[in-house]
């Protein structure tokens, strides 16, 4: 069939009449109850929010007061969201005149031709967890898990064919979703599942589980999680060696995501009471792996300062530290002092 919902709605978004999301047009079931989640300070060292310069996500108000903790937090039900006659065109998803994106675009043409029929179909992922490796291993998975359970059709994504570090993270989660990049859904279901209730931290365990499963988890100091350059800039000075003398002082281990299979990462972080490094995706590498009761040390430099890991951290009843160093995103520096003075905090709380 052929498609002319993009090229509508692209018009009406020049004429300032954006397309509601699908939710408005969705037949909606709650499949997992709600519930309220008390939120957890953030360790770290006296005087160290007063570093922070600018955050990244959220405004600063937003960050401090979940840095904070000391408060109960609304958590809302797992939704399934249900549509007919759902057009899939260059990662954005159109029904009855509403749309959403599921991840970021990457050409545009004002109609589509000949979409193949794609029947029905049940998708878990998000557009922040296509666009980020974090969020899609520490909370797109953790929808497929529950996609897994209750799909009553089959269970797609707009991802496309998993590479590197996701290729094994599938393979030991147990997931073969269909991967389509166009198409036309006689039926679409939609997972809503942002939250951190009950049911979504026992899904947290599950994935645990899956993961170490064969892997020795005996509990041992920690790992340091090098970055480097990858993904958005935030340039530690001297990373490797700051890990190194962590490693000496401290008995940490040192991973590369870069060099190190996931096998490997998983097999270190499994047993870690603390994992240290530069805040971004690759900790998930980490918190998905590591126990209840460990804890993830996160270095910000003071200009992108987020509290995004911190959220998932909580789900998992994990305990979170931050250590907020000087200088800018493109080169900034920590005290070796206060990162050891960190360490010690959270490794006596783990």
């Amino acid at each position: 069939m052929i498609s002319f919902r993009p090229g509508l709605n692209a018009l009406l978004a020049r004429l300032g009449r954006s397309a509601p999301d699908l939710a408005s047009r969705a037949e909606i079931t709650e499949v997992e109850p709600g519930g309220v989640q008390t939120v957890p300070p953030a360790i770290c060292l006296p005087g160290m929010m007063e570093r922070m310069r600018s955050t990244e996500f959220a405004e600063p108000p937003q960050v401090l007061k979940h840095f904070a903790g000391g408060f109960d937090a609304p958590q809302p039900p797992t939704l399934s969201l249900r549509l007919k006659d759902v057009d899939l065109a260059d990662g954005v998803l159109y029904a009855a005149g509403a749309a959403r994106h599921m991840r970021p675009r990457s050409h545009r043409r004002p109609w589509y031709g000949s979409l193949p029929d794609l029947g029905r179909g049940t998708m878990y992922e998000t557009w922040v967890g296509n666009s980020y490796f974090g969020n899609w291993l520490a909370e797109d998975c953790l929808t497929a898990i529950l996609a897994e359970r209750m799909a009553d059709s089959p269970i797609v994504t707009t991802r496309p064919q998993p590479q590197g570090h996701m290729i094994d993270y599938q393979a030991r989660l147990g997931m073969t979703p269909r991967h389509v990049t166009e198409g036309h859904f006689d039926e679409l279901t939609l997972l809503e599942d942002h939250s951190a209730h009950a049911a979504l931290q026992a899904r947290a365990a599950e994935q645990r589980r899956r993961l170490i499963d064969g892997v020795d988890a005996s509990p041992h100091p920690g790992v340091f999680i090098l970055r480097g350059t990858s993904g958005s800039l935030r340039a530690l000075a001297d990373e490797r060696q700051i890990a190194e003398r962590l490693a000496h002082a401290r008995g940490l281990t040192i991973v590369d995501v870069r060099q190190d299979d996931a096998a490997t990462i998983i097999a270190v972080c499994a047993g870690a009471r603390v994992a240290v490094g530069v805040e971004g995706s690759h900790l998930a590498h980490a918190l998905v792996s590591m126990p209840p009761g460990a804890g993830l040390l996160t270095i910000h430099p003071p200009d992108r300062v987020t509290g995004g890991l911190k959220l998932m951290t909580d789900r998992r009843f994990q305990h979170y530290g931050i250590l907020i160093g000087t200088g800018t995103a493109e080169h900034f520096a920590v005290e070796e002092d206060e990162l050891l003075a960190t360490f010690d905090i959270m490794a006596e709380a783990a």
